[in-house]
C-alpha cells in the first residue's frame, strides 16, 4: 500500500520504528463524493501512501507505516491533514467546510488538532484587531503592535510544536513550516543544529537549505551565475548572452500570472525609456510560466526589452528565490550591484548608478 520512503528518511535517526498498521475511516457530507478516488499523500515525501474509492459517503484507507507522518487525505473538493500512525483514525468533514476535515482517535492527532485550535483563536484575534482599527478604536501603531504580538505568539507555538515532537511526523511538519520563513544560510544552519541529523535529508528541508545556500552566493558583490534556457527546439539562450558584456543590465525574473510582476513592469518601462539609449539594458526572464502565456503578456504589456522565455525553475534554484518579481542589477563586468529593490527604490538606485 505505502511506498516505503519513511524508513530511508528515518534510517539515520536514533530510533527505528517497526511497520505498524493504520486504518483511516472517513465520512463525507452527502453523496456527492461517491465514486471519487481518495489519495493519502505523505507530507515528507509528497508520495501517495494509499488510495481508495468513496462509497455511500465513506471510505477506508489503510496500510503499514513506520512511526508516523503528516499526510493529506485528498479528493476532489475535500481534503484534510492528519497524523498517520498506528491505530484507528476517523476523519470527519463538516459540510460547510469540506476542505478541512478533523482527525480523531490517536494521541498525535489530538496534539495536532490542539495546535490548529489555537491558530483559529489567533486568526479570530487578528480579525478583531482589523475591526477595531476600522472603527477607530485603536490607531495604526497600536494595531501593528498587537499584530506583532500575535505573530510572535504564533511563531512560539510552532517552535514548541516541533521541539516537543522531534520523534514523530508532527515535528517534521512543524519544523519545515517554521524553517520556510528563513532564507539566510546562517539562520538555516542554526535551526538544523537544533534537530536530529536526519532532518537535513528530508526533501523539503533540503530544498530550503539549498535555496538559502544559493542565495548566499548571489548577493550584492557576487558574480552573476549563468544558466541556459531551451526556449524552443532550435533556440537555446544563456543569461551570459546579455550580461557581463560591458553594460549595466537589470535582470527581471517574472511571470505572466504574477500581478506584482505586471505592476513592476510599469516602472521598468520608465527606466528603459530613460536610460536604454544611454547604455542600460533590461533582460526579462520568465519563470514558472507557460511560454504561450509569457509571449501573450509581453505583447499585451508592450514590453520592449529582451526576454528569455521558458526558464521555469532553473534561475530560482541557482539564485535562491521563491517569490517574484526578483530584480537584480548587474554591472558591465557581471557583478551584482543591487538586488531586491522595487518601485521608487529601484528607480532611485538606477538613477544613482547611471549618474556615475
Amino acid at each position: 500500500m505505502r511506498i516505503i520512503t519513511s524508513l530511508l528518511l528515518l534510517a539515520a535517526s536514533a530510533t527505528l520504528f517497526a511497520a505498524e498498521h493504520y486504518k483511516i475511516t472517513t465520512t463525507y457530507p452527502g453523496d456527492k463524493f461517491d465514486g471519487k478516488e481518495v489519495r493519502l499523500i505523505d507530507f515528507d515525501t509528497d508520495t501517495v501512501m494509499a488510495t481508495a474509492v468513496v462509497k455511500d459517503g465513506k471510505v477506508v484507507v489503510e496500510g503499514e507505516i513506520e512511526g508516523s507522518c503528516i499526510a493529506n487525505l485528498s479528493t476532489a473538493g475535500a481534503g484534510g491533514y492528519l497524523v498517520v500512525e498506528k491505530g484507528e483514525i476517523s476523519l470527519v468533514f463538516d459540510e460547510s467546510k469540506p476542505r478541512s476535515g478533523t482527525a480523531q482517535g490517536t494521541e498525535l492527532n489530538r496534539r495536532f488538532n490542539k495546535f490548529f485550535e489555537d491558530n483559529v483563536k489567533s486568526n479570530s484575534a487578528a480579525f478583531e484587531i482589523a475591526i477595531r482599527l476600522r472603527n477607530n478604536e485603536i490607531d495604526t501603531n497600536e494595531a501593528q503592535r498587537l499584530r506583532d504580538s500575535l505573530s510572535v505568539d504564533m511563531s512560539r507555538r510552532v517552535v514548541e510544536l516541533y521541539k516537543s515532537n522531534l520523534d514523530n511526523g508532527i515535528g517534521r511538519w512543524a519544523f519545515v513550516n517554521y524553517m520556510m520563513r528563513y532564507d539566510d544560510i546562517a539562520q538555516v544552519k542554526a535551526l538544523l543544529a537544533e534537530v536530529p541529523d536526519y532532518y537535513a535529508q528530508l526533501p523539503k528541508v533540503k530544498a530550503i537549505y539549498d535555496r538559502a545556500a544559493a542565495k548566499s552566493t548571489t548577493g550584492v558583490g557576487s558574480k552573476f551565475i549563468d544558466f541556459a534556457v531551451q526556449e524552443s527546439d532550435s533556440k537555446t539562450t544563456r543569461l551570459s548572452d546579455y550580461v557581463g558584456k560591458g553594460k549595466i543590465v537589470i535582470v527581471d525574473f517574472w511571470a505572466s500570472w504574477c500581478g506584482p510582476c505586471r505592476r513592476e513592469a510599469v516602472g521598468l518601462k520608465e527606466i528603459y525609456a530613460k536610460y536604454h539609449d544611454k547604455g542600460l539594458e533590461i533582460v526579462g526572464v520568465a519563470v514558472f510560466d507557460k511560454p504561450a502565456d509569457t509571449k501573450r503578456a509581453i505583447e499585451q504589456q508592450k514590453l520592449p526589452w529582451i526576454q528569455i522565455v521558458n526558464a521555469q525553475d532553473v534561475p530560482s534554484k541557482l539564485y535562491g528565490f521563491n517569490e517574484i518579481p526578483q530584480i537584480y542589477i548587474i554591472d558591465g563586468e557581471g557583478t551584482i550591484i543591487a538586488h531586491g529593490l522595487h518601485g521608487d527604490d529601484l528607480k532611485a538606485k538606477v538613477d544613482e548608478i547611471m549618474a556615475k
